[in-house]
């Protein structure tokens, strides 16, 4: 999910879960930062982030806010039809507006 503002500040959260027999893993990422558009380029350059991962399987290996990659991530956007199209590092997706 990324939350894009008119000032160019955005907010993002990823998440990942999975249920597993022990309980369930998640491992999730928030970041804010900025957007910077280039020709067909978005680029979300984030400015501070944290992650946190827990682990049913391995409760020891667990943590909760820790620092993330600050890399900016890159995607070659377009639209077609309605909707406008991200294409980064795991495939396209649709930008829809928030309401």
């Amino acid at each position: 999910l990324i939350e894009i503002h008119a000032d160019g500040s955005y907010l993002r959260a990823m998440v990942l879960m999975q249920e597993r027999p022990s309980g369930m893993f998640s491992y999730t990422i928030a970041t804010r930062g900025f957007v910077e558009v280039e020709g067909t380029t978005l680029r979300v350059v984030p400015t501070e982030g944290t992650e946190t991962m827990t682990d049913p399987d391995s409760p020891s290996d667990s943590y909760t806010d820790q620092p993330t990659d600050l890399s900016p991530d890159e995607y070659q956007w377009s639209v077609s039809g309605d909707p406008l199209l991200l294409n980064g590092e795991f495939g396209v997706v649709d930008f829809v507006p928030s309401t």
